[in-house]
Parts: C-alpha cells; structure tokens; sequence
C-alpha cells in the first residue's frame, strides 16, 4: 500500500508543480497548449479549448508546453513575447508551489504534533544539560552562534561542530540565560546536549511558525546537500532517485509496525522531497527552470534577449545531460535495492 502512496505522492509533487507554472502562464496570459502530468504515451487526454490536458503512462514527470517557450513566435501571447520579470515569475511559480506542498504537509505534521521544537521535556541523567541546570520548559535559542528554532536544527548543527565546549542559550519564563557546557557524544559520534524537545502546542501561530521554519532548513539542507556533494564529503553513489526513495519509503514502512506513524514518517519525507524538488528546480542549470530564469535576468540586465533558437539549444544539451544523469541515478538505484 505505501508503495501506491510512494507513486502517488509523487504524482501530486509534479501535479503541484505543473500547476504553479499553468496558474502563473494563465495570469500571464500566456496561450497553454497542454498540461501534462505523467510522460510517455497518454492514458486519457481531454479538453476542447485552446489547452488540452493529458495524465500519461509513467507518473515521474510532467510538463505544461507554452507558447513560445522553446520556439520563435509571433504570437502576441506567447511567452517570448512578456517581459523578463513576467517570465521570471512563470518559471519559479513551480518551485514555489512545491515548497509551499511541503509547508502545508509539516503544517498537518505540527497539528497532529508530529513536529518537535527545542523545548527541554526531559533531561538526561548525567548529561552536559543536567550538569549546568537546564530545565524541563527552557527553550533552546541558540547554540553557541547558532539560533535554532526546530530540533531538526539541534540535531542538524551538533552532528557539524567538531568542538566538545559549547554555549547554550536557553529562554526559561522571560528571562535569557547562557550556559557553556562540555558535550558528550552519543552512539553515532555526534555531541549531544542531553534533552529532548517537546512536540509544537497546537496553536495556530505555534503550527505556523514550527512548519515555517521546519521548511526553511529542508531548503537550508538542500544546498548544504550540493556543497558536500561537489566537495566529496558525500558521495555520488547516495543520490538516489525516485526508484531509490521508493525503495527508502519501503524500508521505513516495514521497519514500522505502526500505521500511523509509518504513515507521518512518509509524510515527512514527502514534505522533505517536494521541497528538495521545488529548490533544485531553481538551480541555474539549463533545461531547470533556474536555467531559464538566468536567460530572463540576462535580458533584464542587458535590455536584450538571447535568441530563442540559442536558449533552445542549450536547454536541450541541458535537458540530454540531465537524462543521462537520471538513467546513471536509477540504475544505481536498481543495484542498491538488489544488492
């Protein structure tokens, strides 16, 4: 059953994603010829206006074919012909519809109090906390230079630092208090504080700002991600792709007796993957939509357009080094989910 879901969270990214350009063309008036979800052969195509809409064979993939996108057109209301920041906002209108995917799913996360935030609940015995008087209800708001607003961000930070003396700034009642404590390492090699955090109250402005802020570090996390990908420290053969995180989602699930939870573990790591989506897009890549949004600036820039025919082109180098890449990634895929 997870496995249907794996497929069908999938769908949505995209569906939310091709929405987000199709509602911003619309506005636009830019003239849409398809909205595609799916790609290969089509299962079922309807409309009878000037946009056809299609779901096709395979559900990783989609794609809404513009007017003037990728060709010359003298089409008055072709998207060659809006200027660059009305393009502009035709392009990252994808991305921003799945980082707001991901938003919304933490918000259902923080109702249903599956969100923690750094608000001690407990202490651990004999740990760096209890030895300076950390005290269940202190906020944790910063560790040494470093303001934390989710325990994501207190994990995430102290798997970082190499140093065992820190600071710790906590909020107890109105009152800021600052702590330097020695850590301790926990069964991985990471420092540890020695707390646990509580999960967010069910206010409407708490929710908010706990999704907010949960969603913030996932786009933090996917550039620390590329960094420590170009510089090594991770290696190529972990990217996976949608072969390899239904795979992942398998192996959550089974390890997971409990529907529930097994089911806002897949939420969380859908809010995580429609995020990581939305951001990559934006990458400054040709054939992503960031690409094109580079060849807008360019024009607003310079006060003129590089020519359609030339974007094109390198948009479909772009596009051939990103398949191969794809095909590289799910054939790895293949051979960890085997091997």
């Amino acid at each position: 059953m997870f496995y249907l879901i794996a497929v069908l969270g999938f769908a949505l990214m995209i569906f939310v994603h091709e929405l987000g350009h199709f509602l911003a063309a619309k506005a636009a008036n830019v003239k849409v010829h398809e909205f595609a979800i799916g790609m290969g052969p089509a299962l079922l195509r309807w409309g009878k206006g000037e946009t056809k809409y299609s779901i096709r064979i395979f559900p990783f993939g989609g794609y809404v074919k513009l007017e003037g996108e990728d060709e010359e057109s003298e089409d008055d209301r072709s998207l060659s012909k809006r200027p660059p920041l009305v393009r502009i906002g035709v392009m990252v209108a994808g991305a921003f519809m799945n980082v707001l995917l991901g938003f919304l799913i933490f918000v259902i996360l923080a109702y249903c109090r599956q969100l923690a935030v750094p608000i001690v609940s407990y202490v651990v015995p004999n740990s760096a906390a209890e030895s300076v008087g950390i005290q269940v209800g202190d906020e944790i708001v910063r560790i040494n230079d470093t303001v934390v607003h989710t325990q994501y961000d207190v994990q995430f930070y102290l798997s970082q630092i190499k140093n065992e003396n820190a600071t710790v700034t906590v909020k107890r009642g109105g009152d800021f208090l600052t702590y330097s404590l020695k850590l301790t390492k926990d069964e991985s090699g990471n420092y540890k504080i020695g707390f646990r955090g509580s999960a967010v109250e069910r206010k409407f402005t708490k929710i908010i700002s706990c999704s907010f802020y949960h969603s913030i570090f996932m786009v933090k996390l996917v550039f620390v991600s590329l960094y420590w990908l170009i510089t090594g420290v991770v290696s190529v053969r972990e990217v996976s792709g949608p072969v390899g995180i239904v795979g992942v989602i398998g192996q959550v699930t089974a390890a997971e007796p409990d529907f529930l939870i097994a089911l806002f573990d897949v939420l969380t790591l859908f809010a995580m993957i429609t995020i990581n989506l939305g951001v990559f897009n934006l990458l400054p890549f040709p054939a992503l939509d960031g690409g094109k949004v580079v060849f807008a600036l360019f024009e607003l820039i310079f006060r003129k357009p590089v020519s359609v025919k030339i974007e094109s082109l390198i948009h479909a180098i772009g596009l051939i080094i990103l398949l191969i890449l794809s095909v590289l990634v799910m054939i790895s895929d293949v051979f960890k989910l085997i091997y």
